[in-house]
């Protein structure tokens, strides 16, 4: 047990440099009545050893996060509470339950009792990204899609870092989810709900990397690398503009194995990985494969090998 003391825990996270922080709950009489509060501590060994940085603060920390400049953001049912070296002021919105720092863009998010808040500029302004039932968690997957548990609206995903949200909830039998979870190793998504259990993404999710911004010429569809390969190989691609771009793995007998990537993608060139992954994530036996992309007008086939 190393718990810096015995209140109730509510919400962790883990900053770039490895320091965990952890906010709290707890009440105390105030008067003839109780009152609720929060505090916030943060471990930079591992937590062997915890410091308080935030004492009492107006209601219990149900959400943590903190972005890439070290500024740790609190949030609780009277507001965000926003780190500023020691000193902490508190700001909008009210209500909130998860909060969440993008990767890529360093846009905050609230997750609400009223729906989802982003901020671009580390909490000063919000903006009101998409109305729904109390948000109790985000998670970013590695293909740069968004996603949002909430307890009325099922699981909402984003694939514009959060401009737009739209409900991927095809399967669940209760969408009342409460925690979500992101499997960089199979590419899957894990939604639990309320009282239905835990569901599993049917649709692997594959890593995109934009490799430049340089608009190129034309379509292109490259060689993979290594080839032949095992156990993944590299596969990359050009686009002179933006496109919905599928990209297939086939058997040699033409059979759909697995689809690498179905998603709206931005002009320049990019790459992507193929693990030998079947959409089943079984492993699929040595052989040849054919990779088949499609974007906009353009296609093309090419040839590759897995060997063990």
């Amino acid at each position: 047990n190393v718990s810096p003391d015995n209140d109730a825990f509510y919400s962790f996270a883990i900053d770039a440099e490895g320091s965990i922080y952890a906010g709290t709950g707890f009440y105390e009489l105030c008067g003839f009545s109780f009152c609720d509060f929060g505090d916030i501590y943060r471990s930079n060994n591992g937590g062997t050893a915890w410091q308080r940085i935030a004492g009492k603060l107006d209601d219990y920390v149900y959400g943590l996060a903190v972005n890439a400049n070290g500024r740790v953001f609190a949030g609780t049912r009277e507001g965000i509470f926003r780190s500023f070296a020691e000193f902490w002021h508190k700001i909008s919105p009210n209500n909130t339950r998860s909060l969440f720092v993008h990767p890529a863009t360093d846009a905050v998010f609230a997750g609400t009792s009223g729906g989802i808040w982003r901020s671009d500029d580390e909490g000063e302004t919000w903006i009101f990204a998409r109305p729904s039932s109390t948000v109790t968690s985000f998670v970013y997957a590695s293909s740069g899609k968004l996603f949002a548990a909430t307890e009325a609206d099922g699981v909402l995903a984003s694939d514009d870092d959060g401009e737009t949200w739209n409900p991927q909830n095809t399967g669940l039998s209760n969408i009342d989810v409460r925690a979500l979870a992101f499997s960089s190793q199979t590419g899957r998504l894990f939604a639990g709900t309320q009282g239905a259990g835990v569901f599993r993404s049917v649709e692997l999710t594959t890593s995109i990397i934009k490799i430049t911004g340089e608009i190129p010429q034309r379509f292109t569809l490259e060689q993979n690398y290594p080839n032949p390969f095992n156990p993944s190989t590299v596969i990359r691609f050009q686009l002179p503009v933006s496109s919905q771009v599928k990209l297939h793995i086939y058997n040699i007998t033409g059979q759909l194995v697995r689809t690498l990537i179905n998603a709206l993608i931005s002009a320049g060139q990019h790459q992507t990985v193929w693990d030998g992954l079947s959409d089943n994530g079984e492993r699929l036996p040595s052989g040849v494969y054919l990779y088949r992309i499609e974007a906009g007008d353009f296609r093309a086939t090419r040839r590759l090998v897995m060997v063990k």
